[in-house]
Order: C-alpha cells, then structure tokens, then sequence
C-alpha cells in the first residue's frame, strides 16, 4: 500500500500538491526512504520560486528534512513567505516560519510579521487585522507585545486576552511585572464595559498573581474611574 501510495504521489503534476503529498506520505515510510522522499518534496517545493504558494508547503517540510537540508528550505521558505502578497497571510507565515529559524534571525522576522498586520485594514471595522494579531500572538516576542497591543481593536477581548497570554507564557511565575505593565496598557482607554469583559477574562491570571483581593480591585477601579470620566 505504501509503495502505491508513493507512486500515486511522486506522480502528482502539480509541484506544489506533488510537494504536499510527498511530505505527507515520508513519516509512514521505512526511515531508510524518507529523506530520499524528502529530497523530492524539497525540489517539488521549490521548482518555481516565484510562486509565493509554496511558502507554507516548505514551512510544514523544513522540521522534517534531513539537518544539512533544513537551512537551505528555511531560506527558500522565508523568500516565498516574504513575497505572499496578501498581508495577512503574509504576517501568519512569518510568525510561524520565524518559530521554526534560528533564535538570532527570529526577532526580524517577527518583526516582519507584525509589520504586515499593521498594514491590514479592511472595512470591517479592524475585525481582520485582531484576528490577524490573535493568531500571532502565541509567536511574538516580547519585545512587539506592547506594539501588537498598540494595533489591536479597542473591542476586541479575543486578541487582548491572547497578548496577554503570551505575555505570561514568556516570563516565569515569579516575575508577574511584564504582566501587570501589560494589562495595565491594555485597559487604558478602551470602554467600561470591555474592561469588565476582560478583566474577566483574565480574572484566573490575575488571581495567580494577588489572590482574589487583587481581581476585586481592578473591578473597583474601573468603576472609580468611569465614575471620574464617565
């Protein structure tokens, strides 16, 4: 069966889906034949360079090549994600691409990717570009948070909350001021009632942090505030 599978696939026309389904197939093949079929997918991959499609194909197949293959792949990965021309799709294969790069080369490629969520606008009111950031979230360093935040939608809890998370994955339990900094700036200016929304959200957080007393007090002090600046 595998060996049908395999004819079935290196016979695919199309280079991309030939690609594709090359990569899919090498991890159920003997280890033996994998990076041979590897090989292939790589080639398949990358017949045509100027085709932006093949961006994600060689961002699923670079973790799986053999070692001396993966940086010329990621290379290849890192042109084709840079030249996707739609900006949002741009941004989302940077930040996944930049996770799979060298930490040194990471820090400009999430750059990069943040710099293409900023572009988007659309006429929904900024609903694609936070959900654009949502999805970059979980990849950014910490560094661009406050300029991920600095771009989200007033309105939006999802993306907000996402930052945050992040925020908290990348610093250990005991260093609970990027955190605070960052929700700090996350409230600033935005409605009372998505305060409410967010500060329940990350209400569990927030509790980690100061106990029970310390979620009543933010709750206290939107209230006082609104009550200043309604």
């Amino acid at each position: 069966m595998l060996a049908q599978a395999l004819t079935a696939a290196t016979a695919v026309r199309d280079n991309r889906d030939r690609a594709s389904a090359l990569t899919g197939l090498a991890p159920y093949l003997p280890a033996e034949e994998q990076p041979a079929v590897l090989a292939q997918a790589l080639t398949a991959a990358t017949t045509d360079p100027s085709d932006y499609r093949c961006a994600w194909t060689l961002i699923q197949l670079a973790p799986q090549l053999p070692a001396y293959l993966q940086p010329a792949a990621l290379d290849r990965a890192l042109t084709a994600a840079t030249a996707i021309p739609f900006d949002s799709d741009r941004a989302k294969a940077l930040a996944v691409l930049a996770s799979q790069l060298p930490a040194d080369r990471q820090p400009a490629v999430l750059a990069r990717a943040l710099a293409a969520a900023a572009v988007r606008e659309d006429s929904f009111g900024g609903e694609e570009r936070a959900q654009t950031l949502t999805e970059l979230a979980p990849h950014l360093a910490a560094d661009l948070l406050s300029q991920a935040l600095e771009l989200t939608p007033k309105w939006n809890i999802e993306t907000m909350r996402a930052l945050l998370q992040r925020c908290r994955s990348l610093f250990p339990r005991d260093e609970d001021v990027a955190y605070v900094d960052l929700l700090r700036k996350t409230t600033n200016g935005i409605d009372r009632g998505v305060c409410f929304d967010l500060i329940s959200a990350v209400a569990p957080t927030v509790a980690e942090i100061g106990g029970v007393r310390a979620v009543e007090e933010c709750i206290h002090a939107v209230i006082d505030v609104h009550r200043w600046w309604p």
